[in-house]
């Protein structure tokens, strides 16, 4: 389900902020994505990683995505056992969803201009959980 907050049919900003259960109040990333949204007027919001792939896959133009979010949450890799830190995601259902890195990454770059996609850049703002 593609749950979008929009100004503009066309925007260049997407801000997702992942709300695990757990996690801090959306409140408090609300505010954060007002304050970004000052900057970009016709910045749509996100709460989940598919909700982003659905609009960055929808909406052609967006340039540039802020993440607020948890930065540390640990993701144990299936094929060596060790844990490193991802971005602390969010299912529909509010759950805490973890992805590889890697594949963050593959993903949000199957949308840059390298792959005929219009994503220029990431902006993290990504606390600790401890």
């Amino acid at each position: 389900m593609l749950t979008l907050t929009s100004v503009s049919a066309a925007p260049t900003c997407a801000i997702l902020a992942c709300h695990p259960a757990d996690a801090e109040p959306l409140a408090a990333l609300a505010a954060e994505a007002n304050a970004i949204k000052k900057f970009f007027t016709d910045a749509l919001q996100v709460h989940t990683f598919e909700g982003l792939s659905d609009a960055l896959e929808y909406h052609k133009t967006i340039r540039l995505l802020a993440y607020l979010g948890h930065g540390d949450a640990q993701w144990k890799d299936p094929t060596t056992g060790t844990y490193v830190n991802t971005l602390g995601l969010a299912d529909e259902d509010g759950a805490l969803a973890l992805l590889s890195p890697a594949v963050i990454a593959a993903h949000l770059g199957s949308f840059t201009p390298l792959n005929e996609g219009a994503l220029d850049g990431v902006v993290l703002s990504a606390c600790c959980t401890k």
